[in-house]
């Protein structure tokens, strides 16, 4: 097995399920991707680490633009907040391959491919977490950012908190 600068591990030309040394769900990635290369949303309830977060999947665009505006609403004018929501449009662009550069050494059907396979995060909104079911956390408007390494279960669906 070898590993690519990207660090996506190739063995026999195949993509392995493993991330930074723990498997990935390929089918949550391949949801993952969905959602990044669309824009859509899909209502995803997933456990990590002894935590349940439930909420919407979202593109890692949207959650970028997203952070971004909620800096800015929180912090209205402050010169500050908007260099720093201007610094995430701008990571947003690089992490999305968004900013330039979409070939690589190899051409850009096989570039495209590979960054299929290197998305390892999960970015989701209108989360609610807790530590079961019937103690979710009934927030506003939180976003979320997971790791794919880290998700031990996950299913279709959100739950909403109860009063």
């Amino acid at each position: 097995m070898t590993e690519d600068s990207e660090g996506v591990a190739m063995a026999g030309g195949e993509v392995s399920g493993e991330l930074g040394g723990r498997e990935v769900d390929v089918f949550l990635r391949v949801l993952a991707n969905y959602c990044n290369e669309q824009g859509a949303g899909l209502s995803l309830t997933v456990h990590s680490g002894g935590t349940i977060v439930t909420g919407t999947l979202i593109s890692d665009t949207e959650y970028y633009n997203l952070l971004a505006e909620t800096v800015r609403i929180a912090l209205p004018g402050d010169e500050s907040a908007e260099a720093f929501a201007g610094g995430v449009e701008y990571w947003a662009r690089l992490a999305t391959g968004s900013a330039g550069e979409e070939e690589g050494p190899s051409g850009g059907a096989e570039t495209a491919a590979r960054r299929r396979w290197r998305t390892r995060h999960l970015h989701m909104k209108a989360v609610s977490i807790g530590p079961a079911l019937e103690q979710l956390s009934p927030t506003q408007g939180l976003l979320w950012r997971g790791r794919l390494g880290s998700i031990d279960g996950w299913m279709l669906g959100s739950f909403e908190p109860q009063p």
